[in-house]
């Protein structure tokens, strides 16, 4: 007699249903994945742009190298540079910090900041944007600068 073998395997419906699955998840997670680094991407170049701003405000304070300090905002990049203004400073303490090409940016282009007070020459607003999310950093006439993280992840 004879005992037929039982093979364990999926069934064709079976991978259709997973495949189906699988899609329709995808479909959903990579436009939010997308949009997460998108997002990471922008709050990173924000907060670094912060920092340096707060690094030329406190060395023109300290008056480190008796000298004023600042920051220039340009298309690609920022400079952390020493001297009066971007045009007339010391190459040689230039720290240059690229931005990435989905980040843009609007508002203030230069930021010199004095001796000893650390008052800024210049106030207003710095805009970095990047797939219509923008974050907003404030510099105020007293010296004070703050960062508006302008977030959402709704939908992509």
């Amino acid at each position: 007699m004879f005992r037929q073998k039982k093979t364990n395997a999926f069934t064709l419906i079976e991978i259709m249903l997973v495949i189906a699955l699988l899609s329709i998840v995808l479909t959903v997670a990579v436009p939010y994945g997308l949009r997460f680094f998108s997002v990471e991407r922008l709050n990173g170049a924000s907060r670094e742009l912060l920092e340096s701003l707060r690094l030329s405000q406190f060395q023109s304070m300290n008056q480190s190298m008796d000298s004023s300090f600042g920051i220039y905002i340009g298309e690609e990049s920022f400079t952390f540079f020493k001297g009066e203004s971007y045009m007339g400073r010391d190459i040689q303490y230039d720290q240059i910090y690229y931005l990435s090409e989905q980040v843009s940016s609007s508002g203030l282009s230069e930021v010199v900041f004095e001796k000893l007070t650390g008052l800024p020459g210049q106030t207003g607003e710095i805009i970095l944007a990047s797939r219509g999310q923008e974050n907003i950093i404030y510099i105020n006439d007293q010296g004070l600068i703050s960062l508006n993280l302008n977030v959402s992840i709704a939908a992509p």
